[in-house]
């Protein structure tokens, strides 16, 4: 396609997302569109097709390793880290959406204080919510990557925390990558162990949630707590 034709293409798909969104395009076009802001001068539409038919989904293709991205005929490292930073603005951009959640009462707040934080997130990871008394958000931070058993639980960073903000009730959360939102029997373990290790310092812990995608379990609603 001429140089010309190019920018022509180009300016029509963005004109079609402002009137229309994302909505009115196929996963391969938005893979297309993003691409035409990396990748000059160069029609970008079957670079969006071998990307989907290479990994399945959009998705797939924004959580495929950036060595793996790297394979495919035409993608730069340059193309492939601006792919690699979608889920993280996603992330970003929920996160400050969800901040006006300031008070967690219910489990649905939970989730939807929490669900974000996963978006993108490929490995497991455990965060700790440290609340008053009054369920109101203090801090949340990561407090490890990866969880096992309850053997593998850092109580110190956990305790930590908790007297770092004055907190007197917790969330747990962590998620499971590309599997069930319910929980296993380590999860079960795992609960029961923290419970009753923050039990010993007058902390309540008011619920382990489960994040895979956009589902979750909570462990209070299943009994385990």
């Amino acid at each position: 396609m001429p140089e010309h034709q190019h920018g022509g293409h180009r300016e029509r798909l963005r004109n079609r997302f402002l009137s229309d969104g994302l909505d009115s395009f196929e996963e391969h076009e938005v893979l297309e569109l993003l691409l035409t802001y990396c990748i000059p001068q160069k029609d970008t539409n079957p670079l969006g097709h071998t990307l989907i038919e290479t990994f399945g989904d959009f998705s797939r293709v924004c959580d495929a390793p950036i060595e793996e991205l790297e394979k495919i005929n035409g993608l730069s490292h340059k193309s492939a880290t601006f792919i690699k930073m979608i889920p993280q603005l996603s992330r970003l951009y929920f996160e400050e959406f969800g901040g006006n959640i300031k008070t967690l009462d219910s489990i649905d707040s939970m989730a939807k204080f929490l669900i974000p934080k996963y978006i993108g997130i490929t490995k497991e990871v455990v965060y700790l919510v440290c609340m008053n008394n009054n369920n109101r958000v203090l801090d949340c931070q990561i407090i490890m990557d990866g969880i096992a058993d309850a053997t593998e639980i850092n109580m110190r960073k956990i305790v930590e925390l908790i007297i770092k903000t004055d907190a007197t009730n917790v969330i747990i959360s962590h998620n499971h990558p590309n599997a069930s939102y319910l929980p296993s029997n380590d999860d079960i373990v795992t609960t029961k162990f923290i419970e009753n290790m923050l039990n010993r310092i007058n902390v309540k812990l008011i619920d382990h949630i489960i994040v895979s995608g956009n589902n979750y379990s909570s462990l209070r609603q299943l009994d385990y707590i």
